[in-house]
């Protein structure tokens, strides 16, 4: 399932641990934590073994209208496409 789907659900308080792999382009739209109880996304591992990989003409992460929001342990790969 990629990740954008997994993140829908999330609210104030909620961490998404994303298992190892490869997941395509990781958006997050209208998700809003507090100040107390923030949304977590993370990856797994050390060195991290959760991958976002870039796509061409897309962002590789994108936040919109989102609020208190972190993002944790993952590795962001543009694969050398000219991305954001």
């Amino acid at each position: 399932m990629p990740a954008t789907q997994k993140i829908a659900p999330l609210a104030a308080g909620d961490t998404l641990t994303l298992a190892a792999g490869a997941y395509p382009l990781l958006r997050v739209y209208g998700r809003n934590g507090t100040p107390g109880a923030w949304i977590v996304i993370r990856g797994i591992g050390n060195p991290s073994q959760t991958v976002i990989e870039g796509q061409p003409g897309y962002n590789t992460v994108q936040i919109d209208a989102s609020s208190y929001v972190a993002l944790e342990n993952l590795r962001i790969d543009g694969r050398g496409y000219d991305v954001d």
